[in-house]
């Protein structure tokens, strides 16, 4: 272990292999409150486990609740959308006709991820519980993907042509009725 963390024997003597392979200054900075942060498309959130959000570091007021965003199908990631410009998480409609401008998918890794001590803790377990397996970082980077690289283009698509056609429909309906009144 000495070798691994390029310490003496005298240094990790005491310590367990998770203490060792952690930075101990970053780990001393989480244990004392120090969250860890996330850059999501050109703003950086403190990511706030015990509360469940992200809050951009520049202004307290933006939070992403993360208790309300879904994980993804295998349940390793959480999706959301994104305004890049306002740096605040969106909500499109159940059937989008059209691509927002300005927004993009972002992709974080899960909880466990992202502040192992913090998902620990709100588990009452020991600080360094998952550490071995998803060791502490500070500083994170979500994946942002362009909204024309993923399924929504197709999905918009297939939601005009159904709007088109139920605009017709009605539009026939319309023009039967005022040929029966006459």
């Amino acid at each position: 272990m000495a070798k691994l963390s390029g310490l003496n024997e005298a240094e990790i003597r005491g310590r367990t292999d998770t203490e060792l392979l952690t930075d101990p200054g970053m780990l001393e900075r989480r244990r004392n409150g120090e969250l860890p942060v996330i850059h999501v498309g050109g703003h950086d959130f403190e990511i706030d486990w015990n509360e469940r959000v992200l809050r951009h570091v520049y202004d307290s007021r933006k939070i992403i609740n993360l208790r309300s965003v879904p994980s993804s199908s295998e349940g390793k990631e959480i999706d959301f959308y994104f305004c890049i410009g306002s740096g605040e998480r969106i909500y499109l409609p159940a059937a989008p006709t059209r691509l927002p401008e300005n927004v993009v998918l972002v992709t974080l890794p899960n909880e466990i991820h992202l502040d192992p001590l913090g998902v620990a803790r709100s588990l009452g377990l020991d600080d360094l519980y998952f550490m071995r397996k998803y060791p502490l970082q500070m500083r994170h980077v979500a994946r942002v993907t362009q909204l024309k690289d993923t399924a929504l283009p197709e999905i918009v698509r297939r939601n005009q042509i159904e709007k088109e056609i139920a605009i017709g429909e009605r539009q026939k309906t319309k023009s039967r009725r005022a040929k029966h009144i006459k």
